[in-house]
């Protein structure tokens, strides 16, 4: 996934820090949608590399959504940016 995500994006490795496994860490994610293929008909409407490309695509063109450096973004915020999200407070 790294990779892919790398891929679409330019980069290179030289952006990935390694850290060292959690204890208790899983070392593999899989998942099995047999079941809910077969007893509801479902069918994934994007593949992975298509959805992955997609969504690195809408990053690129919107990044006021999410680049704290952009302008106007809270300097006063913990994460840089108050979008409005808060719960329940106004910051």
């Amino acid at each position: 996934m790294t990779a892919r995500l790398l891929a679409l994006c330019g980069r290179d490795w030289d952006l990935v820090r390694r850290v060292v496994d959690r204890k208790g860490h899983d070392f593999r994610y899989a998942v099995d949608d047999s079941k809910i293929r077969r007893e509801l008909g479902y069918a994934p409407r994007w593949s992975l590399k298509d959805g992955l490309r997609e969504t690195v695509e809408w990053y690129a063109a919107h990044r006021d959504h999410w680049d704290v450096r952009e302008e106007g973004a809270d300097k006063g915020h913990p994460r840089g940016a108050d979008r409005g999200h808060t719960r329940g407070t106004k910051t």
